[in-house]
């Protein structure tokens, strides 16, 4: 009898979350699509919300490829513009209401081109660097490169600022490694990862020398804004979890909050700090693969993570968003994954997602979904 209870129990179980996934999945409040070739995964939505920016490449086996930017309003995606005789775009992102910031790949380093979506097409770029990331300086879309060359016996980090909507040069910096330590008038510094898009060098250095006390005092952990040439210092933690957290920062160099997955639990970094959060599923029921982060505003992070289809579930490209100081993170939205790759873009409330296959520089269509985030 108890075992015919304990079947009962579990086969409702396993009837229950099947009609969970039975649900309707949430309907696209816009599609645009390929009329032919494909659409890369360079795309971007405008703070706003009401503009989506994509990029449309069509093949020709006897001709070069043609390359598409194209301008749609939201919620409706209409098209609203188009320009021809764009440079393969790596990443699109928007820097004011008519002019993007188009960064292109050139090799294994990137070039950064500022483009006005009412034409023409502007002759001039800043690059290549080895990376380039959007920040915003005071309120103003402002361009940080960085780049590292490296000669037999230093190594040079090169920091640089522009302003994104012309591309002028603002403020540029660079530090000189040698025998894996910064020269800096304050002390060397032993360089353990970099921070807020490339702009800051998180390191350590010796402990000041106590002269009253006859001591060296803790060694310290540094955070340098190479621009603005402000340190500020702590006590260098000695404990394992501070040096996971230095394994993770590396494995994602210049960001400043990002979630990972640490055994079988999620963990959210930010401000230097983790923290455990809790997604519906234990973390081994996720492809880790699918892990993908975007910061909101400076104050919240949007991550998604893909679950593993498991029997006659299907696969779902789960939504959350936590705050970056503290709390748990909010379920937003669970998209069927169809067996595909995800990449997306969100702002304004919406979130464009394009699905491809692993590898591929794009897929047939950009589905629109509006996002609940207060």
């Amino acid at each position: 009898m108890r075992s015919t209870v304990l079947l009962l129990a579990a086969l409702c179980a396993s009837m229950s979350s099947r009609a969970a996934h039975a649900e309707p999945d949430p309907t696209p409040t816009a599609t645009v699509t390929a009329s032919d070739g494909f659409l890369a995964n360079a795309f971007a939505i405008n703070s706003m919300g009401t503009k989506l920016a994509y990029v449309q490449v069509e093949i020709n086996h006897l001709a070069p490829r043609t390359i598409t930017l194209k301008i749609a309003s939201l919620p409706g995606a209409t098209e609203v513009a188009t320009l021809t005789a764009v440079p393969m775009p790596e990443q699109l992102h928007w820097v004011s209401p008519d002019r993007l910031l188009l960064i292109e790949a050139v090799g294994k380093q990137q070039r950064a081109w500022s483009i006005p979506i009412a034409g023409p097409i502007p002759q001039t770029s800043i690059g290549p660097f080895d990376h380039i990331s959007l920040s915003d300086v005071a309120g103003t879309p402002t361009i940080i490169t960085y780049t590292r060359t490296k000669l037999p016996k230093v190594t040079t980090h090169g920091v640089a600022s522009y302003a994104a909507d012309d591309l002028r040069p603002l403020k540029s910096a660079a530090l000189i490694e040698a025998s894996g330590r910064v020269d800096h008038p304050d002390g060397k510094i032993w360089p353990l990862w970099w921070a807020d898009g490339w702009s800051t060098l998180v390191g350590r250095r010796a402990g000041p020398y106590d002269k009253a006390e006859n001591i060296r005092l803790p060694h310290q952990l540094v955070r340098l804004d190479v621009l603005a040439g402000s340190m500020a210092t702590s006590e260098l933690p000695i404990d394992g979890a501070f040096a996971r957290l230095t394994a993770e920062q590396r494995a994602h160099p210049g960001q400043s909050a990002f979630v990972f997955r640490r055994g079988n639990v999620f963990q959210l970094v930010a401000g230097g700090n983790a923290r455990p959060v809790t997604v519906a599923r234990p973390a081994s029921a996720y492809y880790l693969a699918s892990l993908h982060n975007q910061v909101l505003g400076g104050t919240k992070l949007l991550f998604s993570i893909t679950s593993q289809r498991r029997s006659k579930d299907p696969d779902g490209v789960e939504f959350y968003v936590a705050d970056l100081t503290a709390g748990q993170p909010t379920k937003l939205l669970i998209l069927p994954g169809k067996r595909k790759f995800v990449e997306w873009h969100a702002a304004g409330g919406r979130v464009a997602v394009l699905r491809k296959r692993q590898g591929a520089p794009g897929g047939p269509s950009i589905d629109i979904h509006d996002l609940p985030i207060k």
